[in-house]
């Protein structure tokens, strides 16, 4: 573990002390709240309050909001750790890392450097337990056989996991896409608070998938579930898309994959009411902000108009992205609170 020396000398906080009672998880919003933020997540022109050390580099293609920002009822506290700039509040910490990559080599070193940094900040700050992992990787389907770059991403990934003496298996919700830039951009939220991984029982767990993936598997669990009280708790959705078992549905087929990938999300929710019973999981809608990746901006009016449909008042935001196979055109992930 890193010494507590190594805190920037210029941490910097806003905000005063929260009051008895205040809400202690995250809540997202997609206007600029009156309060710090903890996270601010640029997806159009940068956020206020923040820059896009947080972002995913990615083009927004439309939708209801071109921000996020995570805030919590507590101060918060900024600095940077070996190159990683971070945000605390309370029992909450934000970081991220950008690294140059080249989208003609092979990323694994690149990725075990960039998840062992992560891995030993969250030491050194004290950040307890990731919570939710984003994952931004150029070119992620560039490449053939075991030398695409996604598989080369797990490889990489589960080097610094096993280093780490973490699990696959124990691992947080994660999403990983891929973009035009020239940066492989990793986002982690960590916590204290009790977390519940949540599997879907359509899928396979990812950390089991069989071998015709890739050398490693997928280190990152459907679902993870945070609360205290019945009225506040909050469901953080992974990258969803339309794979049964282990296989993709409907491949190429957007009509198909939008079926399937909704109804995996129903599932996911449906999963964590039976997993926890004392909190009141509704289905999505205006308690719910989600993110849409699609691979081909020619597709997102027809996706907006499905999720839309699908769950009303839901606030959606669209990006182009690259999904990690090359058969799947469009990919989800959300954070839903039960209203």
């Amino acid at each position: 573990m890193e010494a507590m020396s190594r805190y920037p000398s210029n941490i910097s906080q806003v905000g005063a002390p929260p009051e008895a009672g205040t809400r202690c998880l995250p809540e997202v919003l997609t206007a600029p709240p009156p309060r710090p933020i903890l996270l601010p997540v640029s997806l159009g022109t940068a956020p206020d309050g923040g820059d896009d050390a947080f972002c995913p580099g990615l083009t927004l293609l439309g939708g209801d909001h071109d921000a996020e920002y995570w805030t919590v009822d507590a101060p918060v506290s900024t600095g940077t750790l070996d190159g990683l700039p971070w945000r605390r509040a309370g029992d909450w910490l934000a970081m991220a890392i950008s690294l140059v990559d080249s989208s003609e080599k092979d990323p694994a070193d690149l990725v075990e450097q960039a998840y062992r940094r992560l891995v030993s900040a969250l030491h050194t700050l004290d950040g307890r337990q990731f919570i939710r992992l984003w994952n931004f990787i150029p070119a992620i389907n560039a490449g053939f056989g075991d030398d695409e770059r996604y598989r080369r991403f797990c490889v990489g990934r589960g080097r610094a996991l096993d280093a780490a003496g973490l699990d696959d298996g124990k691992l947080c919700a994660a999403t990983a896409i891929g973009g035009d830039g020239s940066d492989l951009r990793i986002v982690a939220l960590a916590g204290k608070t009790s977390a519940h991984h949540i599997e879907n029982p359509r899928q396979i767990s990812a950390h089991r998938y069989p071998r015709q993936y890739g050398p490693r598997s997928p280190a990152f669990a459907r679902a993870t579930a945070l609360g205290g009280d019945q009225d506040d708790a909050l469901l953080l959705i992974s990258g969803t898309a339309s794979v049964v078992g282990h296989a993709t549905a409907h491949p190429h087929e957007l009509a198909g994959q939008l079926d399937e990938m909704t109804r995996n999300v129903d599932v996911l929710v449906a999963e964590a009411a039976e997993q926890l019973p004392g909190k009141s999981w509704s289905g999505l809608g205006p308690g719910t902000v989600m993110r849409a990746y699609v691979r081909d901006a020619r597709d997102w009016p027809a996706v907006r108009d499905h999720l839309l449909a699908r769950w009303p008042g839901l606030r959606l935001a669209g990006l182009r992205g690259d999904i990690c196979r090359r058969d799947l055109l469009v990919e989800v992930e959300a954070v839903h609170r039960p209203v």
